[in-house]
């Protein structure tokens, strides 16, 4: 179940085939310690009246900054063997987790998710002639809660979306990250395949782009892929 503070979340298709979606909702709120907890203050008995007022100020400005939205497109699953999923236009993604976290899966859940760029040019002013480095630490890190939250909600709405169709969602992974693999081992899924995954939303503008380092742009942004599972395969 949502918290009461979850910010709904709106959902519609772009193709009319159920393949591929847009989601968005409001900035969420913003947990004041966490970001307390950023300047080093663990107790917020300890935190100074400006320190705090400084805080909610940063938070305050990066939720009125925030644009939350998301794509997500499904893609059947053509095989699945040894570390290495094709999808069905031929697209191929390697990790060796996915033989376990897709194991049973008859398509994957590709998304996209962002807060948009205006976070990212308010940081980059604080630190021209105005120069306020903790102002913009507190910002970033109010980015990175939302962005952390604004995934989460998404992710709950696909799992109730699919439930309809008898379908469950498996957990995300997303390039770049690295995931238990055999006792006491972890894998990475290659950073580089962020290229492949952007390809599955071609004919749609954006509003993410990628560098040649394949990190995302604004930085305030995932992306990773859910496999779908019918419930025979459970």
């Amino acid at each position: 179940m949502n918290s009461r503070l979850d910010p709904e979340v709106t959902m519609q298709s772009l193709d009319g085939s159920n393949n591929l979606f847009q989601m968005n909702c409001a900035a969420p709120e913003v947990d004041l310690n966490r970001v307390l907890r950023t300047y080093g203050y663990k107790d917020p008995a300890k935190v100074p009246a400006k320190v705090r007022l400084g805080a909610i100020e940063a938070i305050e400005i990066a939720r009125g900054l925030a644009i939350p939205q998301s794509y997500m497109t499904v893609a059947a699953i053509r095989s699945l063997e040894k570390g290495m999923i094709v999808l069905e236009d031929n697209t191929i993604f390697t990790c060796p987790a996915f033989d376990r976290n897709l194991a049973g899966c008859d398509a994957v859940c590709i998304f996209v998710t962002t807060l948009g760029d205006k976070i990212d040019k308010r940081i980059q002013q604080c630190f021209g002639d105005d120069f306020q480095p903790l102002h913009a630490l507190c910002i970033g890190t109010s980015g990175w809660l939302m962005i952390e939250s604004v995934t989460r909600l998404f992710m709950i709405h696909l799992k109730e979306h699919f439930s309809h169709q008898d379908k469950t969602l498996t957990m995300r992974m997303g390039p770049g990250y690295s995931y238990p693999h055999g006792k006491g081992k972890r894998v990475s899924w290659d950073l580089s395949e962020q290229h492949q995954l952007f390809s599955l939303f071609a004919d749609i503008d954006l509003p993410i782009t990628l560098t040649k380092g394949f990190s995302m742009q604004p930085s305030m942004s995932r992306s990773g892929m859910a496999g779908l599972r019918s419930p025979k395969a459970c």
